[in-house]
């Protein structure tokens, strides 16, 4: 009988041993990795994200930076220029909570904010240099969990 398994390969596999113990010990336990219950596919989507969160974090930690900053630069770096409100709808965040971000950021010296010349009510938001120069790391480090996650 072959074991299919949707479990990401190198992810701390301590938290997923219960899975892989009773998938290599019994029959029933193949069937819960090919046929996982709601319960199962929560608590792997959880161990997961803090999995993510934390590789991230202690990579990032050097630069100053957190988890939850590294879309932003990403996406900045990317688009060179993005209005503020766009953040929301790219990472269904609240307009709030992008603020907040995004203030930590300018602060930092990551992002500049300027009022949009054509709207007012627009901000728009530019990498600074500081940024240009960190973002081929961070895509290294979101390519080296990407490997890590699927070797």
């Amino acid at each position: 009988m072959s074991r299919v398994s949707f479990l990401p390969g190198n992810l701390d596999r301590k938290s997923f041993n219960r899975y892989d113990k009773v998938a290599n010990e019994t029959e029933k336990g193949a069937e819960i990795v090919q046929n996982p219950s709601l319960e199962d596919i929560l608590k792997m989507i959880s161990t997961t994200h803090r999995k993510t969160q934390m590789y991230l974090n202690d990579r990032l930690k050097p630069m100053g930076l957190t988890s939850g900053q590294v879309a932003f630069l990403l996406i900045t770096c990317e688009q060179g220029k993005i209005v503020q409100n766009k953040f929301c709808d790219i990472l269904d965040m609240d307009k709030s909570t992008v603020a907040k971000m995004l203030g930590k950021l300018e602060i930092q010296g990551f992002v500049t904010r300027k009022t949009n010349a054509e709207d007012c009510r627009s901000i728009d938001v530019y990498p600074t240099q500081q940024a240009r120069e960190i973002y081929p790391k961070l895509r290294e480090i979101g390519e080296g969990w990407g490997e890590k996650m699927t070797d």
